[in-house]
């Protein structure tokens, strides 16, 4: 048991390995303290004993426990909770269904929420929050946004007439691809990691109160999962496929000029859909070479003439005019009362000009990276790009070929998941990567396309202006 606990009379027994977070709580700098590796790891009673310990320890204070949605607090997260406070005599009231917190003896409050990133891109609803500190349960379904925003709002709760307590977040999570793994294992891996940041492994063989049944039971599940959620193997599974993807790709607006500038290069990238998304990206790139994604919009179950109408009305006009676009918009679609015409058909009345993007999935996904991992590619906090982000962020490489990023399907009935805004992305990256790359054309000065685009006449306009002049000539001789 923490020293903390037993001084303050909290009657809670806490294992070795709970007791190695206690440590990591009360070593200084430390604040950010990912804890887990496997199921039934105590990762979810550790955690929340520790903030029940919090609580105690600091009168008045104020602590939020977050997971991806609220269904998912009262089928897991709320249950432990609740048995864990039937130890705790009356020191913790009754859990308030409506508003989902509870109210300790001594002021202190545990508040439940759901991220709903899929309703709140932005997360807006964290804006308001004042608070000592979080729990991220499970936070692998989290996205790293999230994350990022508990960092920034934990210790704005001033606690009234008592001691103020570090600005802790707690994350807890099995062992996963995404940015748990970037942020807490593989430093801890390395031996590199340090305060604010501290992880402690824990897995079901730290876990004594687990029956011989249950261990022995476990071992008919699949090799792969039980060496991931059991054994804690975090070697067992692959990273994220976008592994330089990180929040300082993230802009604000205000980070670029009021008026963009005419120079820069202007254009867009499309994935269609009709069932799943269809979703336009646009972008501009800066005179340094560093392409920016401005803005991006998703749409689902509208025809053609309803996403060209869409599109052309609420992105950019200048990135509308060159759009690089998955090879399906060239098919002459039927299905769902379609015209016949061709996606691309449709889309070039509206002015938005649709020419085919390189999809190649090896040389666009090592593309994507590369741009990341030099920082020539950043993405404007709107909601459709924050989507895209967090899509990004989910993408796995492709199990039968790791140089590839995974195939992810949306939902047909609801839309959530797939991979649509991260095909845009890519889309946008490989194509105009691939230009950048390539040597430039040769070009004749005589073309009259070249010479149209410069402002100068074609040959033919000049020989058709001679005549013309010659004609005047005669007639003046004439009279």
């Amino acid at each position: 048991m923490p020293a903390a606990a037993a001084a303050t009379n909290v009657a809670l027994e806490f294992t070795p390995v709970q007791d190695e977070l206690w440590r990591a709580v009360e070593t200084p700098g430390v604040r950010l303290i990912g804890f887990g590796g496997g199921i039934r790891g105590t990762k979810t009673w550790g955690t929340l004993g520790t903030l029940l310990v919090l609580c105690r320890v600091y009168p008045n204070s104020r602590w939020h426990v977050v997971r991806k949605d609220l269904e998912r607090l009262k089928d897991t997260t709320i249950p432990s909770f609740e048995k864990l406070t039937a130890r705790l005599g009356d020191f913790v009231g009754r859990l308030n269904r409506q508003d989902w917190f509870v109210k300790c003896r001594n002021g202190s409050e545990i508040h439940f929420i759901g991220e709903n990133i899929d309703r709140d891109q932005e997360l807006n609803r964290f804006h308001g929050f004042e608070t000592n500190g979080f729990l991220l349960d499970d936070c692998d379904e989290l996205s790293e946004r999230t994350f990022v925003k508990c960092i920034e709002r934990a210790g704005t709760w001033i606690v009234p007439n008592g001691n103020q307590p570090p600005p802790y977040v707690f994350a807890t999570f099995n062992p996963c691809p995404n940015w748990p793994r970037r942020r807490f294992y593989e430093p801890w891996k390395a031996g590199s990691i340090a305060p604010p940041y501290a992880f402690i492994p824990s897995t079901a063989a730290d876990n004594p109160y687990i029956s011989d049944e249950q261990r022995e039971a476990w071992k008919e599940m699949p090799e792969a999962e039980y060496k991931r959620f059991v054994v804690g193997d975090w070697e067992s599974l692959t990273g994220a496929y976008y592994d330089a993807l990180s929040p300082d790709v993230l802009i604000d607006r205000s980070d670029l000029p009021d008026k963009l500038p005419d120079y820069w290069r202007y254009y867009g990238s499309f994935d269609w859909g009709y069932g799943h998304w269809s979703v336009m990206g646009a972008w501009a790139t800066t005179d340094d070479g560093v392409d920016i994604l401005l803005d991006s919009m998703w749409l689902r179950r509208s025809q053609d003439e309803e996403q060209a109408q869409a599109f052309a009305s609420e992105l950019p006009a200048k990135c509308l005019k060159v759009v690089y676009a998955g090879h399906d918009v060239r098919a002459k679609v039927l299905a769902h009362s379609a015209s016949g015409e061709s996606t691309q058909d449709v889309f070039n009345k509206y002015g938005i000009h649709l020419t085919l993007a390189d999809i190649d999935k090896v040389n666009g996904g090592r593309a994507v990276n590369r741009e990341l991992k030099n920082g020539r590619v950043k993405i404007v906090r709107t909601p459709g790009n924050l989507r895209v982000y967090d899509q990004l962020g989910e993408i796995m490489p492709d199990p039968n070929d790791i140089r590839k990023p995974g195939k992810v399907d949306a939902d047909p009935s609801t839309g959530l998941g797939g991979d649509d805004g991260a095909d845009m992305f890519r889309y946008g990256i490989a194509t105009r990567s691939k230009a950048r790359s390539a040597p430039p054309p040769l070009v004749d000065p005589h073309d009259p396309r070249i010479m149209a685009e410069q402002g100068n006449p074609t040959l033919g306009q000049i020989k058709k202006e001679r005549n013309r002049l010659e004609q005047l000539r005669k007639r003046a001789r004439l009279l």
